[in-house]
């Protein structure tokens, strides 16, 4: 909005605006070259010019598009089953052949090691295990030393290994195993050993007149795990 402003001077008279014409025509036009426009940047106007021109003409603006959730990389399985572990499971014995055939759903680490010493009848001792559980069907029977390998194997891919010692076994965390407590064996009785176990072995160096290490076989396919 606009504003005019018109001065008349103080020194004119009245009177001559309406008794003289002539000097009335100059006083117009004094005041038309006396006209001023207000300033155009009042607050009022900066507010309007704020205003999306959208708004402006009474449409409402599009909403901005949602950004693409981020996907990640890799997914993490839960701390705890879905559906919570049976504990007839772990109820399991060997049969008369001294054969496992077992299936195990969410049981917890600790129930499985504890099965699995009283079905070796071994003494347990452990300090750490790892966290959450173990799924492990098997589709056919296993002894009990070949039952405690397959275990085993699942230790390891969580940073864990079984010892076993005379009459204990002994749950470790590799980071923290102490080498002395790793059973020794001769590198012929390496054939004997599981293929999983964490063993000691001095081999002969080059050209000794001892007999060569024997070859060690590693089975080649495993029962499947989660």
């Amino acid at each position: 909005m606009c504003q005019a402003h018109f001065t008349l001077s103080s020194r004119t008279p009245r009177a001559a605006i309406v008794a003289r014409p002539t000097q009335r025509l100059r006083i117009m036009r004094s005041l038309a070259l006396r006209f001023r426009p207000a300033r155009l940047a009042s607050p009022l106007c900066c507010l309007a010019l704020c205003v999306p021109f959208s708004n402006a003409l009474g449409q409402d603006p599009k909403p901005e598009a949602a950004a693409a959730p981020v996907q990640p990389e890799t997914v993490t399985r839960p701390e705890l089953p879905e559906i919570p572990p049976d504990a007839d499971e772990l109820k399991l014995r060997p049969d008369s052949d001294g054969k496992l055939k077992f299936n195990f759903q969410g049981q917890p680490w600790s129930a499985v090691v504890e099965w699995l010493a009283e079905v070796s009848g071994l003494s347990l001792d452990w300090q750490e295990l790892p966290a959450g559980f173990l799924n492990l069907r098997t589709q056919q029977s296993y002894s009990v030393e070949e039952a405690r390998d397959l275990i085993n194997r699942h230790l390891l891919d969580r940073g864990f290994t079984l010892l076993k010692d005379g009459e204990i076994l002994s749950v470790m965390k590799i980071t923290k195993l102490d080498p002395s407590l790793v059973p020794r064996l001769e590198p012929d009785e390496l054939l004997d050993a599981m293929p999983h176990d964490f063993v000691r072995v001095t081999f002969p160096s080059i050209g000794s007149p001892l007999r060569p290490p024997p070859r060690i076989c590693v089975p080649s396919s495993a029962p499947t795990a989660n």
